[in-house]
């Protein structure tokens, strides 16, 4: 096993007992393999991933922190397999953005201010 592939596998096995961290992690899951549609069926929200173990750790966190199950999937196109899993409830996804701080209690996006880094570096 590479190096990449155990830490992969260490972080899939943590999960945090604190609430606050399972939605900062699935928070940070889903801004970089999430994407929010509309499809014929209506809205829906999907994470992507290679691995499987991304997958896996999505759907275990919205079931730790939302007590939502969903369904996973693979496909498999041109010799690359792709793991999803899909919602399709507006309401659950209404709840998981508002959980994870997307969406404000309004159902808008909440206003972010840049804030710049500033470095002493004498």
């Amino acid at each position: 096993m590479s190096f990449s592939s155990g830490v992969k596998e260490e972080l899939y096995r943590h999960i945090s007992p604190a609430r606050h961290c399972q939605l900062a992690e699935l928070a940070a899951l889903l801004h970089f393999n999430g994407s929010i549609g509309v499809g014929t069926t209506g809205t829906f929200l999907q994470i992507h991933a290679e691995n499987a173990l991304v997958v896996r750790k999505c759907f275990t966190l919205l079931q730790k922190t939302f007590n939502i199950s969903t369904e996973t999937r693979v496909q498999q196109e041109n010799q690359q397999t792709g793991y999803f899993c899909r919602i399709d409830d507006p309401e659950l996804i209404r709840r998981i953005l508002q959980g994870i701080k997307f969406l404000d209690q309004t159902g808008r996006r909440p206003v972010r201010r840049a804030y710049r880094m500033v470095y002493d570096v004498r």
